[in-house]
């Protein structure tokens, strides 16, 4: 009987387990489809990052639905509604630094410098993430912003976020795909660029 008894428990707990795993692996497959063009690691570097961005919008605005966060994060952005410590925090740092060790920072970025000399990151017009995401997003308009971003080096993203906004819904945030496009290009990048601007 008890032998029983333990066996239902140690099911239950293998059950418990095996969904608590399978959720959190759910949860962090952001940038999986990008497989065929990018690095294992690159992956797993691209969706921690989406990862913690997630997590910094949901602490933000206070609310579960994550597509309407990353909305609304996009028109603050457009509006110039954020200040500026949102990007200068502790995990952001650490992020970018895992980015640049594990050497994916070089397959999205590439240094430009503005008409003052001064250095900053943009979008690298023939790096590995750029080609690869505009092979595999199926998204019009973030295909067309990214490759705005990357042509044009130093484009407002009050312009572009605005544009994205203006064309996307809650829906389209449930492609992946588009979440990493919002934190590596309209979160990071401007993370790195405040952290440049403070030297």
């Amino acid at each position: 009987m008890k032998k029983n008894k333990m066996r239902k428990i140690v099911i239950l707990l293998l059950l418990i387990s095996t969904y608590s795993c399978k959720g959190q692996d759910e949860k962090l497959n952001y940038a999986n489809n990008l497989k065929s063009c990018l690095t294992d690691n690159d992956i797993i570097e691209l969706n921690k990052a989406t990862n913690l961005f997630e997590e910094k919008l949901k602490t933000k605005y206070g609310s579960e639905n994550i597509n309407q966060n990353y909305l609304t994060y996009l028109k603050d952005l457009a509006m110039r509604n954020i200040n500026p410590q949102f990007f200068l925090d502790n995990d952001s740092a650490l992020t970018l630094k895992s980015l640049d060790e594990s050497g994916t920072s070089n397959k999205i970025w590439i240094s430009n410098t503005d008409s003052k000399g001064r250095s900053f990151m943009t979008l690298d017009k023939d790096g590995a993430y750029l080609k690869c995401m505009l092979n595999k997003n199926k998204n019009e308009t973030i295909k067309e912003v990214i490759s705005m971003q990357a042509e044009l080096g130093g484009i407002s993203p009050g312009l572009t976020s605005r544009a994205i906004t203006e064309n996307l819904t809650e829906t389209d945030f449930n492609d992946g795909l588009n979440k990493v496009v919002i934190a590596i290009g309209f979160y990071y990048e401007l993370s790195r660029l405040f952290r440049q601007r403070q030297k």
